[in-house]
């Protein structure tokens, strides 16, 4: 059984049923790069992996331990980015349905008391500020046209 071509990206699997992924391909020089699971990384030459058996294998289901992750890294966004974000999509809608404008002067209001200065953060707070406004403005203007 020939082993299969290798390909950047994908996993593949030993004969003694180690799991590893291919890094890099120097086709120049004839050399495979693997990193193993446990993130040890290897070079084999091309005239060795035709002679050896290897299989395509799926990636792990805990694929982080191949790479230098810290759990912090992967974790889903803070209560203050989640905020940010609540209140850029209340903002949006709120231009559609304006009791929404109330919640998104909740969220930016809550954002404020306990925020951090991010600049990400900060551009989506100014942004749902504006579409909060900019409705706000119009419908105020309505008004003052229409008597």
């Amino acid at each position: 059984m020939a082993s299969p071509v290798p390909v950047v990206g994908e996993w593949y699997r030993g004969l003694d049923g180690a799991l590893f992924e291919i890094v890099a391909i120097d086709a120049a020089e004839g050399a495979i790069e693997l990193q193993h699971y446990d993130g040890t990384v290897e070079e084999i030459d091309a005239d060795v992996w035709l002679e050896q058996e290897f299989e395509a294998a799926l990636p792990p289901k805990d694929w982080i331990g191949s790479v230098d992750v810290e759990p912090e890294d992967y974790e889903g966004p803070t209560e203050a980015e989640s905020l940010a974000q609540r209140a850029l999509y209340a903002s949006m809608l709120g231009s559609l349905f304006p009791p929404l404008q109330l919640y998104t002067l909740y969220l930016l209001s809550r954002y404020f008391a306990e925020a951090k200065d991010e600049t990400t953060r900060t551009k989506r707070l100014v942004l749902g500020a504006v579409l909060l406004l900019v409705p706000s403005l119009g419908v105020v203007a309505i008004i003052l046209l229409g008597s």
